[in-house]
């Protein structure tokens, strides 16, 4: 599960099934992306998911969106935002 807490709000941004690990977060200016590692899909595998998420703390992206989806083990990702946009890195194990 992921968590998000801002200013004694918390509330969460993914509840699906299977582990998620090593989350990072950016703002663009205008909404926060949130990433991380997710195992709802295989016990053996890691995708790349990431969700949106508003300063008022509505979730655009409801248990996230998978990015990268032909990268199967997705190891330390990390995310950055400049010029209103993202750049997402991460370490593919194969």
């Amino acid at each position: 599960m992921i968590w998000i807490i801002l200013i004694a709000a918390e509330f969460q941004i993914c509840g699906a099934n299977g582990n998620q690990y090593n989350r990072d977060i950016a703002f663009d200016g205008t909404n926060f992306l949130t990433i991380w590692r997710d195992h709802r899909v295989s016990s053996v595998v890691y995708h790349l998911y990431g969700a949106r998420v508003t300063p008022q703390g509505q979730v655009l992206d409801p248990n996230g969106r998978r990015y990268a989806s032909q990268y199967d083990t997705v190891m330390n990702p990390t995310v950055a935002s400049g010029g209103g946009t993202y750049l997402i890195a991460f370490r593919d194990h194969c």
